[in-house]
């Protein structure tokens, strides 16, 4: 479902301990990561609502419509990947408040920041925030995603469960070349669950299938499970873990070398940018 790569002030969501705290009154502890519902590949139909920071982007360029997803962290801005969409603002559009694609309200973006270190063939620092042209509305079906604390440092949380949702394909796009009836575009968000590996274990099958290194440990996090995983048109949705009553945003998908295929996927580790994340939302207004 998420895409791999073979490549007035907003409402803040949560306490971040650790950075700088903006103004109390941009906070919204009472509403971030919260959801009114106690296919990714291989995944489940989400319901309307059960993830709603969740968030679509589009982007129309000489070769098509680029898809990649994006979370909402504020009510003005939504954090994605870095190689998801190129500088020409005028031409992204968000799609969100709905977990079908038809059914979504729509806004485009103001102006955007990627990380001024990202690197095209590693993914290194595959991060970037859009500042949305205007505010998105809270609701029952619009909310920010909290952003992790300390205790929620990712390489802590080996062997743990965490949550992917988004509209990329259903499928490997080279399995409809196998067989073009095959179905693998989707108007509905899908879910799936993965498992957090070490950092280890991340680099040892990351680099097992290249001959070489393509993990790289603190900026990055992966997950791995047996027949459901991200895939094309998922690329920089959220990975999210769920701490009593609320979700973390703990990565940003980021790449991988195949959809649901032998070897891990790779986030962005959202805890290392934190600082960075807050800065340009403060820079970008």
């Amino acid at each position: 479902m998420l895409q791999h790569v073979t490549r007035r002030l907003p409402l803040v969501c949560c306490w971040l301990v650790g950075v700088a705290a903006l103004p109390s009154d941009m906070l919204n502890d009472k509403i971030c990561g919260t959801t009114i519902l106690p296919r990714i590949v291989n995944g489940n139909e989400a319901q309307d609502g059960e993830f709603p920071w969740v968030v679509n982007l589009h982007s129309t360029t000489p070769d098509g419509v680029v898809r990649c997803a994006g979370s909402l962290i504020t009510s003005r801005h939504v954090l994605t990947a870095g190689h998801c969409l190129e500088a020409d603002v005028s031409k992204i559009i968000v799609s969100y408040g709905s977990a079908k694609l038809a059914d979504s309200q729509e806004v485009p973006v103001k102006s955007l920041i990627r990380h001024k270190n990202f690197n095209t063939e590693t993914l290194e620092h595959d991060v970037m925030v859009l500042l949305l042209a205007d505010d998105v509305t809270f609701s029952r079906y619009v909310r920010p995603i909290c952003l992790p604390t300390p205790r929620l440092d990712p390489q802590h949380m080996a062997g743990m469960k965490a949550l992917v949702a988004g509209w990329g394909t259903l499928h490997d796009p080279s399995e409809q070349r196998k067989n073009p009836l095959l179905k693998i575009h989707t108007d509905s968000m899908m879910r799936t669950s993965l498992t957090l590996l070490n950092d280890s274990t991340c680099a040892q099958l990351s680099g097992a299938a290249a001959g070489r290194n393509l993990y790289i440990e603190g900026s990055q996090i992966c997950t791995f499970d047996v027949g459901t995983d991200t895939c094309v048109g998922d690329s920089g949705g959220p990975l999210f873990a769920r701490v009593k009553s609320r979700y973390y945003q703990i990565g940003v998908v980021s790449g991988g070398q195949e959809c649901a295929g032998a070897h891990p996927g790779v986030y962005a580790n959202v805890y290392t940018y934190i600082t960075w994340i807050m800065r340009v939302v403060n820079s970008l207004g």
